[in-house]
């Protein structure tokens, strides 16, 4: 049997995001890469509309803290759904690099 390290539980993560698909996929995302989950209880939702998507990773060890926001044209793309279409938006979205999609910072 498997267990958790210490480490695990050292990291946290706070999502500003719609509660409602699709800005809530990245949420399957967020747990399956950096194992905080809903289940731990080192994930905390916090409802907030399109302008404001977010995220926040923590480490409660060192301090340092990663703060990630959508950039305004993929906002604005975003808010364009209905008319781009989610299939095409995703593939938009999948070959374009990290830093044209994000802003970020970084603090501790």
């Amino acid at each position: 049997m498997k267990y958790l390290s210490l480490k695990t539980f050292s990291h946290f993560t706070v999502v500003y995001t719609p509660i409602k698909t699709p800005y809530t996929c990245a949420i399957d995302g967020i747990q399956a890469s950096t194992q905080c989950t809903i289940g731990k209880l080192n994930i905390e939702l916090r409802e907030s509309n399109v302008d404001n998507i977010r995220y926040i990773f923590l480490d409660k060890i060192s301090g340092r803290r990663l703060e990630i926001c959508l950039k305004k044209n993929i906002v604005k793309l975003l808010m364009n759904i209905d008319k781009i279409g989610l299939a095409k938006l995703t593939k938009l979205v999948e070959e374009e690099s990290l830093c044209n999609l994000f802003k970020e910072r970084i603090y501790g």
